[in-house]
């Protein structure tokens, strides 16, 4: 017994054998590299209409702090998080051994352009969609301020947005957006304290939302099997409080959590047809009012390995390798809920890496199990899914091409609410008109060869090129006016640019051909990110319409 008593004594008074965290120097560097002799004066001119963040600012970021303890895993974790902010394109974390040893930190950091005019462009009857002009780091602070227009389920919103992730220097984001519709006005707010670092222990996450807009579908005309765009006026208030705690070590965390959601829909006005011709009589719309309370677990198995040039031109990249499982499950609020339900969600993801291939899949489910179900009516409603499959293959490490395999698949299963899905558009086939064959579930495959190309003004920004082949059909299922189609087909190619160098914002232009059958003219696409890969899993802008809980579990690990 004394032996133990001893050794506990001797663990409790023994020095701390850890390095430690002694002074962090920060060096922010400018957004464009003026060390090439070519183009240099012009880099300099380009520079002085920047503002470098400031060093204040990229402190506040960092996960480490003076006195903390030091090792390789919490350098590593340092550089990942600074690389994740918006502002900054990319970050160096070093240390510097001390005769006492203990470290000093060099951090260098390097800005992405903050000042940037963004376009969204749909060939065929689709045109401009979209301009944005945003200043993403304003005077240095991280700031983020801009103007917006862009086309929204077919109708033009236009507004103004603001976001921070310092609210008065600490670490609470905060994000603010109001604008007008066609039919009305909408604002938007968002106050969290997320999981950033792996030593943050509990996040919080209030958000609130008020939009009259148009909830936008597809109606056939006729027996020739000619489509209309169609605007029923949707009025919609939602908001959640969610809290979450979380424990173990670091990426092998365990997490509890709970949140409360509201949602209010109602469907004023009649329907109104986007050419301006009269419409059929369309059945009416109930008004939605649902009040929910959730129970969140999660466990996360993951390790982050540094990449470049996987979904950016030639940026540098954290991918995620490893596991996350994520489970909601809750009840609707008697007397605040129009009926009485059991509300379940959940989301898995995997990755791994053997050699040159990356390959992964996450899946995402929610549904309602009603209580009160009339007779022959089927219990579960609602229930909204996504799965997604994904493989990077590099033949060399360093090499310049990438081929990369992703397939998409969502639906609606029994809905209470407005749904419809769309063959074509941005998330579907690339080629096809946006609004393209109707139906409550869609499948896509496709197939893309990426390539970075060296050239003269390498120096100034990042090019690459694509070429792209479609596959996808999709199926009518339950919702009002779908149609399903047979399977199609598109191909074609396109154009990455990141400016500067090494940025991690993409600019893509496509252009694609539908083949088979009815073959139509090709059409040019202009967006930003790429159109298929790990950063477009998830948030697919229709299916999320129709959600009736406010809670959701995408991003529960960086903030509930």
């Amino acid at each position: 017994m004394s032996s133990i008593v001893l050794a506990v004594a001797l663990a409790l008074t023994a020095p701390d054998s850890c390095p430690r965290v002694r002074e962090i120097q920060v060096v922010s560097g400018p957004a464009l590299d003026t060390t090439p002799r070519r183009w240099r004066w012009a880099l300099r001119w380009a520079n002085r209409l920047h503002v470098s963040t400031r060093p204040d600012v990229v402190r506040r970021e960092l996960p480490l702090r003076p006195g903390q303890c030091f090792d390789e895993t919490r350098r590593r974790e340092a550089e990942r998080v600074l690389r994740a902010t918006p502002f900054l394109a990319d970050a160096e974390v070093r240390a510097v051994p001390r005769v006492d040893g203990d470290v000093d930190l060099e951090v260098r950091t390097r800005d992405e352009w903050s000042l940037r005019v963004e376009v969204a462009w749909q060939g065929g009857t689709g045109g401009l969609r979209g301009l944005q002009a945003r200043e993403t780091n304003l005077l240095g602070t991280g700031q983020a301020i801009g103007l917006f227009w862009e086309e929204r389920q077919g109708t033009r919103v236009y507004g103004l947005a603001y976001s921070t992730p310092q609210v008065f220097g600490s670490r609470w984001d905060l994000a603010l957006a109001a604008g007008r519709t066609p039919v009305g006005r909408f604002a938007a707010s968002e106050l969290r304290m997320p999981f950033v670092r792996e030593d943050d222990r509990w996040a919080v996450r209030f958000e609130g939302l008020t939009s009259r807009h148009d909830f936008e579908f597809v109606l056939p005309d006729g027996p020739d099997g000619a489509l209309r765009a169609v605007w029923r006026p949707e009025e919609r208030q939602r908001g959640r409080v969610t809290a979450a705690v979380r424990w173990g070590r670091r990426l092998r965390s365990t997490l509890l959590g709970a949140g409360v959601s509201w949602q209010r829909l109602v469907y004023p006005g009649a329907p109104r047809a986007a050419d301006g011709q009269p419409l059929p009589p369309l059945p009416a719309l109930d008004t939605v009012r649902s009040t929910s309370l959730l129970l969140l677990l999660g466990q996360r198995n993951l390790v982050f390995v540094p990449v470049r040039g996987f979904d950016t031109v030639n940026g540098r990249e954290d991918l995620r390798l490893g596991v996350e499982v994520e489970a909601g499950m809750g009840t609707t609020v008697p007397r605040l809920s129009a009926d009485p339900a059991m509300v379940l969600q959940g989301r898995f993801f995997t990755a791994t890496r053997a050699g040159p291939l990356i390959a992964g899949a996450q899946l995402e489910a929610e549904g309602e199990r009603r209580l009160d179900a009339p007779p022959g009516q089927p219990e579960w409603s609602d229930v909204l899914a996504e799965a997604a499959l994904w493989g990077y293959l590099k033949p060399t490490a360093n090499g310049s091409t990438t081929y990369v395999l992703f397939v998409n698949a969502l639906g609606g299963w029994h809905n209470r609410t407005p749904f419809q899905l769309t063959l074509g558009g941005h998330a579907g086939l690339r080629g096809e008109p946006r609004l393209r064959d109707p139906g409550a579930r869609r499948l896509v495959l496709s197939l893309e060869a990426r390539h970075h190309w060296r050239h003269w003004l390498s120096q100034l920004l990042d090019v690459g090129s694509v070429a792209f082949v479609d596959v996808g059909r999709s199926w009518a299922g339950a919702p009002t006016f779908a149609t399903g189609s047979p399977w199609r087909i598109s191909a074609g190619t396109g154009l990455r640019l990141a400016f500067p160098r090494g940025s991690q914002q993409t600019l893509r232009v496509d252009v694609a051909v539908p083949l088979g059958p009815g073959a139509r003219r090709p059409q040019l696409t202009i967006g930003v990110g790429q159109a298929i890969g790990m950063t477009a899993v998830g948030g697919d802008a229709q299916l999320a319409r129709s959600r009736r809980h406010s809670v959701w579990l995408r991003d529960l690990f960086t903030s509930p």
